[in-house]
């Protein structure tokens, strides 16, 4: 999820508690990144790890639908935008 640089609040304690769910923080994927961002990018290079074409963005508003494609395999990678005024690279 691609969140905003300002403050808000998730009430979520019904759905963490009995949906069984998660919240957690994981930055540059939770990773090594000196290990694996060089075989990645030579991937990338080599055209076997085409990793810009694994993401599609969603408003906030269509969150839901993010997670219907998502779950449906339609999409990979999917990355809600909370913030109205950020511009995902195109």
């Amino acid at each position: 999820m691609a969140v905003t640089k300002n403050n808000f609040e998730v009430n979520t304690f019904f759905e963490l508690v009995f949906g069984n769910k998660k919240i957690r923080g994981v930055l540059i994927g939770d990773t090594i990144a000196k290990y694996h961002l060089p075989n990645l990018i030579a991937f990338y290079q080599r055209g076997e790890f085409p990793f810009d074409q694994f993401v599609k963005y969603y408003d906030f508003e269509d969150i839901n639908q993010a997670e219907a494609d998502s779950v449906g395999g339609e999409v990979i990678k999917a990355v809600v935008v909370m913030d109205k005024e950020y511009q995902p690279p195109s």
